[in-house]
């Protein structure tokens, strides 16, 4: 699906710089670029940035025959890359920037991080929704590097070290709402606020029935204000692999636990109202482990959040030395790596 995508983007820009050059009447200079290599594979968070490295140049990418075969580059080559993580979900994230902050050959990096539940802490290593790895953690947690245990959040040494820091999974999980939309939609009275207690109704039944799920993690369903309770139960039991006949009609409390849809939306409003903290918490822990480790960096809305609540993207340049002066594509002078006197902004 990748390489179909990419050869229609190609499609696109080879009739658009035909479109130009007619306009213009001078033809096309060059050939076009040559598609990308794929790689899939598994962002291991304890390996070494070298193993990380040799993932990206493994010669198993999936390309196209009609573009030939894709250049490659042997696990000691120089050439320098950039890093972008776009929705990079939990600790991979923060993965990346570690490899960024570690590895030569990276010379910046673009992340914008979603998922915040999903990020491993030292009180909950383990997250609902975590995708186990291929293999088994190697060391018991410590990374290939020797620094300790490697976690999602925090990762500066400052953060780690500030009373309170905690942050609870429901914390992390609010993070990734989008406020501007619940806005609109309060404004506009829509009907799909009763998808927040249809759902919170029937978790609370699942606990009842079931205890060992305390999260059941009910995924979204479509137009879920526009089903019964009873159609929207079947749905998500079944999305949770429980019995769909369970017998909701028995539950003698359903009735009063519906009617409680203003105060549900009353709840969700107000960890919305935190929910930005949340996520500042993080980004700036971010950006103060880049700064630790003698990195520039900024955090740049690229757009209207009512667009998509991930609109923060973290960019860091690492420091090229020229003429005895140290800069950055950030466009302004910076110290070496290393030297610690980078700052986030």
């Amino acid at each position: 699906m990748a390489t179909k995508l990419d050869r229609e983007l190609r499609s696109v820009a080879l009739k658009e710089r035909a479109r130009a050059g007619a306009k213009t009447g001078v033809a096309p200079d060059g050939p076009c670029d040559p598609l990308p290599r794929h790689v899939a594979g598994w962002v291991n968070p304890w390996a070494s940035w070298e193993e990380f490295v040799t993932l990206l140049q493994q010669p198993m990418g999936i390309s196209d025959s009609r573009d030939g075969p894709p250049e490659s580059h042997g696990t000691n080559s120089q050439e320098g890359f950039v890093l972008t993580g776009l929705h990079a979900c939990g600790d991979l994230s923060a993965t990346l920037l570690r490899h960024f902050a570690r590895c030569p050959q990276a010379v910046a990096i673009t992340s914008v991080a979603c998922c915040y539940m999903k990020l491993t802490t030292l009180s909950n290593p383990a997250p609902p929704g975590l995708q186990a790895p291929p293999l088994p953690r190697p060391g018991g947690g410590d990374c290939a590097e020797g620094a300790g245990p490697v976690f999602g959040y925090p990762m500066s040494s400052w953060v780690q070290g500030l009373p309170g820091h905690e942050l609870s999974c429901k914390a992390r999980e609010a993070a990734c709402h989008a406020l501007e939309s619940y806005t609109e939609r309060l404004r506009g009275g829509s009907g799909e606020l009763q998808s927040h207690c249809y759902r919170a109704v029937l978790e609370t039944l699942v606990r009842r029935a079931q205890p060992s799920l305390k999260r059941a993690g009910i995924q979204t369903i479509k137009k879920a204000h526009l089903l019964s309770f009873a159609e929207y139960a079947r749905l998500g039991l079944q999305r949770l692999e429980l019995p769909t006949d369970w017998p909701l009609d028995w539950v003698p409390s359903l009735e009063a636990l519906l009617a409680q849809q203003g105060r549900v939306v009353a709840y969700f409003c107000l960890v919305l109202l935190l929910a930005p903290a949340v996520e500042s918490l993080v980004l700036l822990d971010r950006m103060l482990y880049l700064s630790q480790e003698g990195l520039d960096c900024e955090l740049l809305p690229l757009f209207s959040p009512s667009l998509s609540p991930r609109n923060l993207v973290l960019v860091a340049v690492k420091a090229q030395q020229t003429n005895g002066a140290s800069r950055t594509a950030l466009g302004r002078p910076s110290s070496l790596p290393g030297s610690g006197s980078g700052s986030p902004r």
